[in-house]
């Protein structure tokens, strides 16, 4: 399996905004005036991982591109910062390249979910 590491060099920057972590549930009210409550799954997972690149050059932001567009519906490794390894998929359609001053370098966002 691809990982998503190897498109780039430069990791997400600190702007990087975190993650959700799913496990849904199922709630029964009782007539007693309480909820019961039990996982509906086994394991939870990280959904709305956002990684933002606040300056890029040209070729790292382009070699992001071109995995996005190599991998779009098929899942991949991804590293985390703590040294995770998940596998996941790109959570949106779409990816955020702007060009941002020094021209020539991009500020790249983009939102992965686990699967």
């Amino acid at each position: 399996m691809d990982s998503f590491n190897a498109a780039y060099t430069v990791g997400p920057g600190y702007e990087s905004g975190g993650w959700q972590r799913y496990k849904p549930q199922i709630r029964s009210p009782k007539e007693g005036n309480y909820v019961q409550t039990r996982p509906r799954v086994s394991r939870a997972r990280s959904t709305g991982i956002n990684l933002v690149w606040p300056e890029l050059s040209t070729a790292e932001a382009d070699a992001i591109q071109d995995f996005f567009d190599s991998h779009q519906g098929i899942a991949f490794n991804w590293t985390d910062f703590f040294g995770e390894t998940l596998t996941v998929t790109f959570a949106e359609d779409t990816i955020s390249v702007q060009p941002v001053q020094p021209y020539g370098y991009f500020k790249v966002t983009l939102t992965l979910e686990e699967q």
